[in-house]
């Protein structure tokens, strides 16, 4: 194994959002997430901000200006590219389908031209490529940013393709609000909602919250509600 090839696989991150989608519970949710930050908790705390957010269909907190700058006709036509179609046709697969994702999983099956997979996505690959997506500007910015969404579709399965093209749009559509993130998180490290609420209305920054929660949220539960 590589050093590129280290880290956690993205489909682990996938089963959950489909075990997310499978359910329409909000305390059936919240147990999956929560079992999921224990999990990564335990293996790789560095990574809990960044599932706590990609959880949520996003990159970036909710007060950094930071963006991805990816339209769905730039979308449609890194699909269009991977997939050996037309960027018409992911178009009409996307009004059959009506979401962009389910469109890209769709295609991915039909997948005309075969590839051959050098290494499997990690969540770590799937989260830089996207940071360095938002980080282009200035000339080429839009060629710059279809290769790298190219290289990054290119490794995909079809249901990995699905979440990905909607996380680019910020549309992961798994029915999980920053509500359902607090509760499991403090259901993860059992600490009392109260706390992870306060913390969350200090930083607005749910993934901060998880970084700092496994070792600091007992304390500060103790500390605040004793």
């Amino acid at each position: 194994m590589t050093g590129s090839e280290v880290g956690m696989s993205y489909n682990k991150l996938v089963d959950v959002y489909e075990a997310l989608d499978s359910t329409t519970k909000r305390l059936e949710k919240t147990a999956i997430l929560a079992d999921f930050f224990a999990n990564i908790g335990e293996m790789n705390p560095k990574l809990l901000p960044v599932v706590t957010l990609l959880s949520l269909g996003r990159v970036f907190p909710t007060w950094s200006e930071e963006e991805l700058g990816i339209g769905t006709k730039l979308l449609m036509k890194a699909i269009a590219s991977v997939v050996g179609v037309k960027p018409q046709d992911v178009e009409d697969m996307q009004r059959d389908a009506g979401d962009i994702g389910q469109a890209a999983q769709n295609l991915f099956m039909k997948k005309k031209q075969a590839t051959l997979f050098t290494r499997s996505l990690t969540i770590e690959k799937v989260h830089s490529n996207l940071v360095k997506i938002a980080d282009i500007s200035g000339n080429r910015a839009q060629s710059k940013k279809l290769e790298i969404l190219r290289e990054l579709l290119s490794s995909c399965s079809p249901t990995e393709a699905k979440y990905i093209t909607r996380t680019v749009l910020e549309q992961l559509r798994v029915g999980v609000g920053e509500g359902t993130i607090r509760d499991s998180l403090a259901q993860a490290f059992e600490v009392d909602k109260e706390v992870v609420e306060r913390a969350h209305m200090l930083t607005n920054d749910l993934g901060l919250v998880a970084e700092v929660s496994k070792e600091w949220f007992r304390i500060w539960d103790k500390e605040i509600l004793s």
